[in-house]
């Protein structure tokens, strides 16, 4: 990587009674996801699941 990449920061809320552990697990996924689509554009993406996290009440999950 010859030059520093942009911080992309994406929000998406969720309403559901589904359990945390689940929700962070899927949006690993989407993450992936996401960033095989982006490549597909020519571009370099660097993704990392441990930058993922669930926000739920006062609580926060994943993230590392």
């Amino acid at each position: 990587m010859d030059e520093e990449l942009t911080t992309h920061i994406v929000t998406i809320v969720l309403h559901t009674e589904l359990d945390p552990s689940t929700i962070l697990e899927l949006a690993q996924q989407i993450g992936c996801q996401l960033a095989d689509e982006a490549e597909s554009y020519g571009e370099e993406v660097v993704f990392n699941e441990e930058e993922v996290s669930v926000e739920y009440g006062t609580e926060i999950l994943g993230g590392e």
